[in-house]
């Protein structure tokens, strides 16, 4: 009996610790359990971001591929282009005027030189002309004399750009001071 005894000491021993091991195996699976479930759910979470991240990056490829960044910068340099195209037209424009211009004024002086040297090769003619007419009434008027009508001459020819008008004005000039009031020439 003592053998008995102790085998089924034994057994209860064996059973006591197979009860403890079976207790602790159930602990340890319980918790693996939730290791388990609570890796799981941070890599359904880490998915979930990681779709919404490539889905984001999706739409910005998507984005970037209709911008067509190429296209907007060949616009760009071809609008500048053109505005240069345009702007040295315009200028081109403005300096064949100016030359124009220049060759016109050049003319104009060249007849305006011929102008003075046909009065410079007529003779100086120096007359007075009195009239005496009685007077009725005595009016102070400021009487025009030459010097007025010289410098109205002189303004007017500095003023106009007409050369036929420059032309009629300088040989009035020439009169005037020559002593010669010129009859066909209006001031």
């Amino acid at each position: 009996m003592l053998e008995q005894d102790k085998l089924e000491t034994m057994i209860k021993d064996i059973q006591t610790q197979l009860d403890t091991e079976k207790k602790t195996a159930e602990i340890i699976a319980e918790n693996a359990d939730a290791v388990v479930k609570s890796h799981n759910d941070k890599f359904d979470s880490i998915e979930k971001s990681l779709n919404t991240l490539l889905e984001k990056i999706e739409l910005l490829s998507s984005a970037i591929e209709g911008i067509k960044i190429n296209e907007i910068v060949d616009s760009v340099e071809k609008s500048i282009n053109e505005k240069l195209d345009a702007a040295k037209a315009q200028l081109d424009d403005q300096v064949q005027s100016l030359a124009k211009s220049a060759q016109s004024q050049k003319e104009e002086l060249e007849n305006l030189q011929k102008a003075v040297d046909v009065i410079a090769d007529e003779p100086v003619r120096k007359s007075v002309i009195a009239v005496v007419e009685p007077v009725a009434e005595v009016k102070e008027e400021k009487k025009t004399t030459f010097e007025d009508l010289i410098q109205k001459a002189s303004a007017e020819l500095r003023t106009t750009t007409n050369s036929a008008r420059q032309n009629e004005l300088f040989k009035a000039i020439c009169s005037l001071e020559s002593g010669i009031i010129p009859q066909n020439f209006k001031i």
